[in-house]
């Protein structure tokens, strides 16, 4: 929790970490594609995997690069 990712807009290859929307909700995990079968696999043991199914509606947003360590807020110019 509080953990800042740094994202790539491109699809991740299999066995990487990506961010998806199944059916409007979003996950981070692990892309496994396995005989025409496509999972979500999480990092946490505690969450369950996620089959993809044919009539979901799957997209990928990108693939996680790493944990953002440093980092400071830059303000927007065009707000006071």
């Amino acid at each position: 929790p509080g953990t800042l990712l740094a994202i790539r807009r491109a699809d991740p290859s299999d066995e990487q970490l990506g961010v998806f929307l199944v059916n409007g909700e979003g996950f981070i995990r692990k892309l496994q594609r396995r005989r025409g079968v496509t999972r979500l696999v999480p990092v946490n043991v505690d969450a369950k995997t996620l089959t993809v199914e044919a009539d979901d509606q799957f997209s990928c947003l990108g693939t996680v690069l790493g944990a953002v360590r440093t980092y400071r807020w830059l303000r927007d110019p065009g707000r006071p």
